[in-house]
């Protein structure tokens, strides 16, 4: 996590410095944020849910956003950021962004980031992954410890974070001691998203 945290001027921008780590540009952030963008065009027009990994000071979720904006599609943005300060100067800063969009933020570890409900619902939506280098770069045993989790096996320690419709039609209780190998046919037989895939397509980030 960000144990050394500070803030310096450039070209009127308070650019925030992570153990070391400038987390945008000191040149041109915004512009930085919209090439960001274009990287990830093709997944930001096919997508609605959407997980970064990092903040920094947001320019490149402001963009994010505005893209999504001109859809008038639903979506959500997740954002993981170890940093609670970031997380407050975000907040503030863009305080009539909370009046439209759908963002939200996590900060825990991984152990307590893999049983949060919320969390956990969101990645069977199947989200497109961001990964924002720098902060990346800054906070690299955090990020690679969360994309890199195993999980228990055993499907009990999970089955109360699964949405509701889902575990309705399955006997939890019954399945508990089969692997999540075994207990994929009857999940896809919900017609939902394949339940390991949810836990671990994060991975595919990984290079």
């Amino acid at each position: 996590m960000h144990k050394n945290l500070e803030f310096e001027n450039h070209n009127g921008y308070q650019i925030p410095i992570a153990n070391g780590v400038y987390l945008d540009s000191k040149i041109d952030p915004i512009k930085d944020a919209e090439q960001f963008c274009l990287k990830h065009e093709k997944e930001i027009q096919s997508h609605n849910n959407f997980l970064v990994l990092g903040l920094a000071s947001g320019f490149h979720i402001n963009a994010i956003a505005k893209k999504l904006y001109k859809r008038k599609n639903s979506f959500c943005i997740t954002i993981i950021e170890p940093n609670v300060q970031l997380i407050r100067n975000y907040q503030n800063n863009n305080k009539n962004l909370f009046d439209s969009f759908n963002i939200r933020f996590f900060n825990q570890t991984a152990d307590l980031l893999y049983t949060n409900e919320h969390f956990i619902n969101f990645l069977i939506r199947k989200p497109a992954i961001f990964i924002y280098p720098t902060s990346f770069k800054a906070n690299k045993n955090y990020f690679t410890d969360i994309l890199t989790y195993t999980p228990d096996h055993r499907l009990s320690r999970y089955a109360n974070f699964i949405d509701y419709e889902l575990s309705l039609r399955i006997p939890w209780e019954q399945e508990a001691d089969k692997s999540l190998e075994e207990i994929e046919k009857e999940v896809s037989k919900c017609k939902s998203y394949d339940f390991k895939n949810a836990f671990f397509n994060i991975l595919q980030m990984i290079d």
